[in-house]
């Protein structure tokens, strides 16, 4: 009996810590190296844009240069405006942040969704 219940514990042990991994913290020029990668950048955000014609109506965070020269962006959905006590295109425009998640690459751009403000800080 205990073969079993040391397999499912050991097993249980690794999922909990492989979970509470820490982030990698990298630049933005190094986004782009690590997609699928859980990360925290800190950087300053260049320009911001709520694209009310887009699908989904992402607000961007564009870091690096404005777009179509951006280096590294974050996209909130409109759907996850709710979970921000304020306007992030309006907060963040200017400022230094760190932001935690996964890059994805979008067009060849890495980014990286934030789906609420615990993701994003000063």
């Amino acid at each position: 009996m205990k073969g079993p219940f040391l397999i499912v514990y050991f097993t249980l042990s690794l999922i909990v810590a492989f979970a509470q991994k820490p982030a990698l913290e990298i630049t933005i020029a190094e986004a782009k190296d690590h997609e699928g990668d859980k990360v925290t950048i800190c950087a300053e955000i260049k320009e911001t844009f709520y694209n009310i014609k887009a699908k989904g109506q992402p607000t961007l965070l564009n870091f690096g240069a404005p777009y179509p020269k951006q280096t590294f962006s974050c996209v909130i959905w409109k759907d996850d405006l709710k979970n921000f006590n304020y306007d992030p295109a309006t907060y963040f425009k200017g400022k230094q942040v760190c932001v935690t998640g996964i890059i994805k690459m979008y067009k060849g751009k890495p980014e990286m969704e934030v789906h609420s403000q615990d993701q994003i800080f000063e």
